[in-house]
């Protein structure tokens, strides 16, 4: 939108969720199975120079996605950005990035920052791992016939072993060391919840196995049941046999 008073391009509130093109822009790095945060620098045509957001600004953080800054170049007839023109876009990017990650405003220290990040992190891990091997041990009391195959026990034990480690190394403050331990301890508790022959056998109980193999023994079952009232007969009829002999 234009406005005249000032002179500008201005990107109202609204705008901004549909600023990023995505079908046109290509954004798809492509880049392994993770999440991928993007920072974008939109430089507008000489035409629509320059470009604000409304209330003041040229950047904003799509939350889970990544950040998006406008610069507006000095000169209309450039086609090239020199350092000193990217070293404030970079400080932007820079804060973005933190802002993304997690990284808390305080203190002024980044690597305390980051400390205070990886601890934050490490302890929702523990927590993470700590539950789901709650989780798996409630089920193994609930379903005391569930058969635990020893992938599962081992998984357990790594998962109990790096829990211990991360936790070491936190009170060591060895932050790195025990963001690591969490990491395994995590990915080990998840892989022994969700194996997938325990599944099979948490949604296929008992009562299913008896549905399942009755019809089967039915046919079977019948001739021997018969088999066994023909034989209590005659051994009734046998025995009121004696008793009139006698």
């Amino acid at each position: 939108m234009f406005d005249t008073s000032t002179i500008t391009w201005t990107l109202l509130a609204s705008d901004l969720s549909g600023f990023v093109n995505a079908a046109e822009w290509p954004l798809s790095p492509g880049i392994g199975s993770g999440s991928t945060i993007n920072l974008i620098l939109y430089v507008p045509h000489s035409r629509q120079t320059p470009l604000i957001l409304s209330g003041g600004g040229n950047s904003w953080i799509i939350p889970q996605w990544g950040g998006v800054q406008i610069l507006n170049p000095a000169s209309n007839t450039t086609s090239h950005l020199s350092a000193a023109d990217l070293e404030p876009v970079m400080l932007t990017f820079a804060d973005q990035l933190m802002s993304l990650l997690g990284v808390p405003d305080s203190p002024p220290s980044l690597s305390l920052r980051i400390a205070a990040l990886q601890r934050e992190r490490t302890t929702s891990l523990i927590l993470s791992a700590s539950s789901t091997l709650g989780a798996l041990v409630r089920l193994t009391r609930k379903l005391q016939s569930i058969a635990i195959p020893k992938t599962v026990a081992h998984s357990v034990d790594l998962t109990i072993s790096h829990l211990e480690q991360a936790c070491t190394a936190l009170n060591e403050g060895d932050y790195a060391a025990a963001l690591t331990s969490a990491k395994v301890a995590e990915a080990e508790a998840e892989k022994a919840f969700f194996e997938p022959s325990m599944v099979g056998q948490v949604y296929f109980p008992e009562e299913h196995k008896f549905a399942v193999y009755v019809p089967l023994l039915g046919p079977m079952g019948v001739p021997l049941v018969m088999t066994l009232v023909k034989e209590v007969r005659g051994l009734v009829g046998r025995k009121k046999g004696k008793v009139k002999v006698g």
